[in-house]
């Protein structure tokens, strides 16, 4: 019956072709295909011209269509006014009413019209492969699934075969089911209908099926129809069941349903009419299905088959997450249950010193390509030299200003100078000797807050502060050997990405409010005379109208003029022997012997600075070697934490200030050493690392650099102005919070939610739950800060431990709030 039809159809197409060929063609433009375009002048028309047309009148416009058109400007043919369109109906002109012949002053144009095959116009189409949803992993699907089975729209046996005539009914059937939209019909059809003809569907979603030979074959018994307009306000959902199958266009010959989903114009990435066409893509997949769904006949029947094929496409998918699950586990522990686990650890940690030596044969391997991987390269040299560079402001700049710190703190006994040169002795060591060496070892704002302390424990013991110094170094090098010994470092496993973040985010909140202080303190010097000043001038122009008794003293009008504000050059402490700001000691240093009390209390402030060092700078290595940085040489953190230990045990017998592989120069390092391409993503761009050079020249020059500018003391390091070095600390702090997906979820809390891009996270998690864990995080790091920045010396102690809190409260206390497959996507691997 079909294939008859299609027959009568083709007839009557040719039948009505041959009779508009028997019609005399209309002089001028011609006449193609029954349609011809005639202008309407705004002027007189030559004579001339107007005779040939009155002698044509008969032939060309007895019975003719005339649609008048808006004026345009054509190429090559100027203004031509308004438009007259002669059409051809059924063989014959028809006149339309309204329209008198004598009214129109016509002429046709001389200029030759574009051959038949040229472009008069033009089509675009774009099509794109994009995935099918994941309704265990994509928190987004189940709800447009829910929303829809609200309140069903379906309709049944609908008998329209074009394309325009069945999204008309579908919308009219929307608005008389849901009023409450208040439903535009013609507005809407504006964004479905294709100046391409009435069977074309201006944007679709169509499943793809690959069979046996590898060949695509386009899915034509479905069709998702896409459409965007101002005149829904949400995302709306309607499906149509034909009657008959009916051709639609290309590759849409055998369609038998249809959904059809109105977004608006400005909605949400996740719930655009692309995520919700995957969303019912995906689930109209499976053929039993769609066979069901075509056979029912009532939409609560519809709407029960949706919910059961939701719920079984929901089950496969998370099937599929166990099972991948579970292989990655097997990959990485093997069959072992629990307990197997624990004994697996205490068997890789155990004989003392197995890691380590693995890490030596790790690494070893590569030690001479190290040196030379990148140098026969034009575009490495060029990274290289642009990542030394780098280094060498980001590593000297904040060492002054820790200097200028502890110089403040410590009477000037840990200096400028001295941070200098346990940098270059330090990071050379560290770039020669380490596992992975292109993490950044520098002194840190903990590190000074904690020499702060061991300051107040020597005066409380009245022992020299550099001995007492030296003990707690000494202690905290010992500790930190057994723990690369040991193999603890392996705990940090148990770190998840939130933690590191934490962590990284109040290293950079610690560079700021260091900044901040020194403000502070610069508008507390001149505050006094500042507000004299502002007062005076309020007093000599605001009020100079009250007259006021004045008080003379002849010896205060012979004193000489005051000068509040002569400037000096500031300069930072120790580049110079004088004109630097020191720190007055109130009392002279003790020279008392170390007693068994300070003693102790050595020990035990050496374990909590190497606690403080263990965490730090394995969460500094931990995002060197993060997975997506697609390092090849493997990492070393039990040889790194050795070649710590080793390094400050000098420095504390030097009375040089301490250093560990730091926030945020390192994963800025790895950065600076990589090739990194843009991909687009779902319409978001998104920066992939390619490579990274992984070398040991970058940081080995540059803390060279760094131990050569000793003899930049005092010319030329010494009119660095303070407030430029903790500018670089701000700068610094500021610029490493993009890399941190915290921060990036903390702009989501003031960014419209039609602006959230599509990254992974946004598609997996729902809106509330994302919130809800960017809420907690910054409830620990508030704690965090709070306990840092406290005025209370020995709650700074407990910052270390506060650091190793965050492991379990993550292990164990969030998943209680949020589900853990929500987790995996937040806080999963970097």
């Amino acid at each position: 019956l079909t294939l008859l039809f299609q027959l009568y159809v083709k007839m009557v197409i040719e039948n009505q072709a041959a009779l508009a060929q028997d019609e005399p063609p209309l002089r001028g433009n011609g006449a193609t295909n029954g349609v011809t375009t005639v202008t309407v002048l705004n002027g007189e028309a030559d004579k001339k011209e107007e005779e040939k047309d009155d002698e044509e009148d008969d032939m060309s416009m007895d019975g003719v269509e005339v649609e008048i058109k808006s004026p345009i400007v054509s190429p090559g043919l100027g203004n031509l006014g308004k438009v007259l369109t002669l059409k051809n109906i059924a063989g014959k002109w028809k006149k339309k009413a309204g329209v008198k012949k004598k009214d129109l002053n016509l002429a046709f144009s001389d200029t030759p019209v574009p051959p038949v095959d040229a472009c008069h116009a033009m089509y675009w189409t774009k099509r794109r492969s994009v995935p099918l949803k994941n309704y265990h992993d994509e928190a987004r699907a189940i709800k447009d699934i829910s929303k829809f089975l609200e309140n069903p729209v379906v309709l049944f046996k609908v008998k329209e075969d074009s394309w325009k005539d069945i999204a008309k009914t579908m919308l009219q059937n929307l608005k008389v089911l849901k009023p409450a939209l208040n439903l535009n019909v013609n507005q809407a059809m504006s964004c479905l209908e294709s100046t391409a003809g009435d069977h074309t569907i201006p944007e679709r979603v169509q499943g793809l099926v690959y069979n046996k030979q590898a060949d695509i074959i386009s899915e034509q018994s479905f069709v998702i129809v896409l459409g965007s307009t101002p005149a829904v306000l949400d995302t709306q959902t309607s499906f149509c069941v034909l009657k008959n199958h009916a051709n639609l266009g290309p590759e849409l010959s055998e369609v038998k349903m249809i959904c059809l989903i109105l977004s608006p114009t400005k909605s949400k990435q996740t719930k655009s009419g692309i995520e919700v066409g995957r969303t019912y893509t995906t689930l109209l997949s499976d053929l039993e299905l769609r066979r069901r769904l075509i056979a029912s006949t009532t939409p609560a029947e519809f709407a029960t088959i949706v919910k059961e094929g939701c719920c079984l496409v929901k089950e496969k998918h998370k099937e599929a997450y166990v099972k991948e699950r579970e292989l990655e586990h097997q990959e990485e522990h093997g069959e072992e249950d629990d307990t197997g686990a624990l004994k697996k650890f205490i068997a890789d940690i155990m004989p003392p010193g197995k890691l380590l030596w693995k890490d030596l044969q790790r690494r070893g391997k590569h030690y001479v390509s190290d040196f030379t991987d990148g140098l026969d390269s034009l575009d490495s040299i060029k990274k290289y030299l642009s990542a030394i560079v780098f280094l060498y402001f980001t590593l000297l700049l904040p060492v002054m200003a820790f200097g200028v710190l502890n110089a403040y703190n410590t009477h000037n006994k840990i200096e400028t100078r001295r941070g200098i040169l346990a940098q270059g002795l330090g990071g050379v060591a560290y770039a020669l000797f380490a596992g992975q060496p292109i993490s950044v070892v520098q002194t840190t704002i903990p590190i000074v807050l904690f020499t702060k302390l061991i300051v107040m424990f020597a005066d409380l013991f009245a022992v020299d502060f550099l001995t007492f110094y030296t003990l707690v170094g000494l202690w905290n090098g010992f500790f930190l050997i057994v723990y690369s010994l040991t193999g603890i470092s392996k705990l940090m496993a148990f770190c998840s990405r939130s933690t590191e973040e934490i962590v990284g985010i109040f290293t950079s909140i610690a560079f700021m409010v260091d900044s901040v202080k020194y403000v502070r303190k610069m508008v507390a010097e001149y505050a006094l005379p500042f507000s004299v000043l502002v007062m005076s001038f309020v007093g000599t122009y605001g009020m100079s109208s009250i007259n006021l008794e004045t008080f003379t003293d002849p010896d205060f009008e012979s004193s000489p003029v005051y000068e509040p504000f002569t400037y000096t050059a500031m300069k930072w402490s120790g580049c110079s022997a004088e004109g630097t700001h020191k720190r007055a000691a109130t009392s002279e240093d003790a020279c008392n012997g170390v007693n068994a009390a300070s003693f102790v209390t050595t020990i035990a402030l050496g374990f909590i600075v190497s606690v403080l060092f263990f965490v730090e700078a394995n969460v500094a290595s931990s995002m060197v070697n993060s997975p997506h940085n697609k390092l090849k040489k493997g990492s070393a953190y039990h040889l790194d934490m050795l070649v710590t230990a080793l390094i400050n045990i000098v420095l504390s017998i030097l009375g040089l200030p301490w250093m560990h592989a730091c926030l945020p120069h390192s994963p800025m390092h790895v950065r600076a050493l990589a090739d990194i391409e843009e991909k687009v993503e779902l319409g978001y761009v998104k920066e992939i690392i390619v490579r990274v050079r992984e070398t040991r020249v970058t940081t080995l020059v540059a803390n060279i650099l760094v131990f050569l500018s000793l003899l930049m003391i005092p010319v030329p390091l010494e009119y660095i102005p303070i407030p430029a070095l903790y500018g670089v600390l701000l700068f610094i702090a500021i610029s490493s919070l993009e890399d941190f997906q915290l921060w990036e979820r903390v702009l989501l809390l003031f960014t419209e939610q039609t602006l959230y891009p599509p990254i992974h996270y946004i598609r997996k998690v729902p809106q509330k739950a994302v919130h809800t864990f960017t809420a907690l995080q910054l409830l620990q790091l508030g704690v965090l800060c709070g306990l840092s920045f406290s005025g209370v010396a020995y709650l700074k102690m407990l910052f270390p431990f506060i650091i190793i809190a965050l492991i379990p409260i993550r292990k164990f206390l969030i998943p209680k709030v949020i589900l853990e497959e929500h987790l995996e996507a937040l806080d999963g691997s970097h």
